[in-house]
């Protein structure tokens, strides 16, 4: 077991008020605030080592009513050869004016949490906002390692699926934000922008530029 594995039966042990639902996974404000403290344990702490990459992405980016029920999948792409996600800690923004989150299923590439090999929760109650956790308890030298369990480097695999109900009409977009990963020995992994968000980025930065340079020469 790796670090964040044994921290987290270490926490387990100790005397929680912890009501899991069927499939382990854990909706009570307790219960995220115990795997937040995993996952910020073994990531935050280490951010300063990070050695790898993952993308992570949102399908669709955007839904309109009808229909009256849209399910977003957040899905991963480890981009170091050898890494695995071990944990992650994330938002999904929405517009509440539009949309009410109803359900979440987890991925299996952290484990299967009816194992008892993963440890899931989430949390509804910041409108807008669908918090999702999620810390494997599988470490590197298990028969199955995250290396065997999840795709190669450049493919694609979910990380958790979130369906939501249509409150209102219109439109309304979906965005990760707010996300932490650690790999399979805890350690921390960089988050890096979607090809979409690098271009907006890209444009955002090119109006920048040319707005001040539009100033300085209207000042000469």
């Amino acid at each position: 077991m790796h670090q964040g594995a044994v921290r987290a039966l270490n926490m387990l042990s100790r005397p929680v008020d912890i009501q899991p639902t069927p499939g382990r996974t854990m909706s009570l404000r307790a219960d995220r605030h115990l795997l937040r403290s995993l996952i910020g344990a073994a990531g935050v702490a280490m951010a300063a080592f990070a050695h790898a990459d993952a993308t992570l992405y949102v399908s669709p980016a955007f839904a309109v009513t009808p229909p009256s029920t849209t399910v977003v999948n957040i899905s991963a792409v480890n981009r170091a050869a050898g890494s695995a996600i071990g944990s992650f800690d994330l938002g999904l923004a929405y517009n509440a004016s539009v949309w009410a989150p109803a359900s979440v299923s987890f991925g299996p590439f952290l484990g299967d949490a009816a194992a008892f090999e993963a440890l899931t929760a989430f949390d509804f109650s910041t409108p807008g906002i669908v918090k999702l956790l999620e810390v494997s308890l599988l470490g590197p030298f298990d028969p199955l390692p995250l290396t065997s369990i999840q795709p190669g480097v450049g493919s694609p695999f979910s990380l958790a699926s979130v369906t939501f109900d249509a409150i209102g009409s219109g439109g309304g977009a979906f965005s990760i934000v707010g996300a932490q990963l650690t790999d399979q020995f805890g350690v921390a992994i960089n988050v890096v922008p979607e090809p979409g968000t690098l271009a907006l980025l890209a444009l955002g930065m090119i109006g920048l530029t040319s707005s001040r340079l539009r100033r300085s020469r209207l000042h000469r």
